[in-house]
């Protein structure tokens, strides 16, 4: 193993001289852990904003009891201003409710007053409001309705002569599945693309340099020098894994989690979990890395080949995110199994020891067929003299 100690110092001192592309390394995960504190507040203020606004309605006189109603499901009734369906297609006004002139005589009658909900299918910060007002007055409507069966000594279960009712078997973490699923997400593109710079340079940069034929050229083996270049790329990524999810755990109790009814808090012990299940997958992305470096004529080669590598775990991490249901082969499936069990102990499912088994083997296995692959690339003289 000397010579792959050798190797990697020599490695690590290259990487650390350079300050400019060190600092890129954790700019990165850096902005990834805004991006999920923006995320979990920007859902509570939406949640809340959806919750209680104002509604501007046209024609309040002529139907105060759907107003009043309205008022008391936390609806802010306010007079629609003059020309109010023009300043909504403007864009000045959200919506209107229009209450028509003749809504009295029709409900007296019997009849079925027709009420305007203007508004722009199109904007969907609004489409969460729209919903909530059609669904509070169909809920008047159905009271109404209602009484007017009993006062005239008919039920009013004959209108529903069947129903059926949700019974929920979900935990008290309802909901938190998309969020935990982005923060895996998150995690799983910051373990690919932390050590790309690096991985780069010490093998594409050194082709375009000529100084990887001389470290050919030493005593050392190809498969030895390929491990310690490994190492060094591994050593890198870990470290920037461990800063994120120690972050993270400080990060995570202080977020308004409780008022999206998610547990917000994410013990020592979760953190540690989370670190293990990444390790297999940083050694399978820095090799892939190194991979895609040999095997590029020049630096920029490898970053535009590299950069379309980073869409495998963006294209997987939303596949896992939108599936709801995971079965037992996708955890035989490198990339997607180690973003199922992050979602698994961030939502206090737990990690079942199979799944773990099956992870590691898979992530390791294609891990060293690719090390296998980028050793037999440094012996062809082709890649080395180009």
């Amino acid at each position: 193993m000397r010579p792959v100690v050798t190797i990697l110092q020599k490695e690590l001192r290259d990487a650390l001289r350079d300050r400019r592309a060190l600092a890129t390394i954790f700019i990165a995960p850096a902005l990834n852990i805004l991006l999920i504190f923006v995320i979990v507040n920007l859902s509570v203020y939406l949640q809340q904003s959806a919750k209680r606004f104002v509604l501007p309605v046209q024609g309040v006189e002529y139907a105060q009891p759907i107003v009043d109603w309205l008022e008391e499901h936390d609806v802010e009734v306010t007079p629609a201003p003059e020309e109010a369906i023009e300043k909504v297609t403007a864009g000045k006004l959200d919506m209107v409710l229009i209450i028509p002139s003749d809504f009295a005589e029709k409900f007296d009658q019997f009849d079925t007053p027709a009420l305007q909900l203007v508004y722009d299918k199109n904007r969907k910060d609004i489409l969460g409001k729209a919903t909530n007002i059609k669904i509070q007055v169909q809920q008047w409507a159905q009271q109404i309705g209602a009484l007017r069966l009993i006062v005239r000594g008919v039920s009013p279960k004959v209108l529903s002569p069947v129903k059926v009712q949700d019974y929920d078997i979900s935990s008290s973490q309802s909901g938190s599945s998309m969020v935990f699923g982005l923060v895996a997400l998150i995690l799983t593109i910051t373990t690919f693309t932390t050590s790309t710079g690096i991985a780069i340079d010490m093998m594409a940069g050194e082709r375009e340099r000529f100084s990887l034929e001389s470290l050919l050229l030493t005593p050392v083996t190809p498969i030895k020098i390929l491990f310690g270049k490994w190492l060094t790329a591994c050593i890198f990524t870990l470290l920037v894994v461990a800063l994120v999810l120690f972050a993270l755990g400080l990060l995570i109790p202080r977020l308004p989690f409780s008022q999206l009814g998610i547990r917000g808090d994410l013990a020592p012990s979760d953190v540690l979990q989370l670190f293990v299940v990444l390790m297999p997958l940083a050694m399978l992305s820095t090799i892939l890395q190194l991979f895609i470096s040999i095997s590029s004529k020049t630096y920029k080669e490898a970053q535009s080949y590299i950069g379309l590598l980073m869409i495998l775990p963006i294209f997987v991490g939303y596949f896992v995110v939108w599936s709801d249901v995971s079965h037992d082969w996708q955890y035989w499936v490198p990339l997607m199994s180690t973003q199922m069990l992050m979602e698994d102990v961030l939502d206090t499912q737990g990690m079942n020891a199979w799944h773990i088994a099956a992870s590691t083997t898979a992530t390791l296995v294609f891990a060293f067929f690719a090390s296998w692959l980028t050793s037999r690339q440094l012996n062809r003289e082709k890649i080395i003299y180009g």
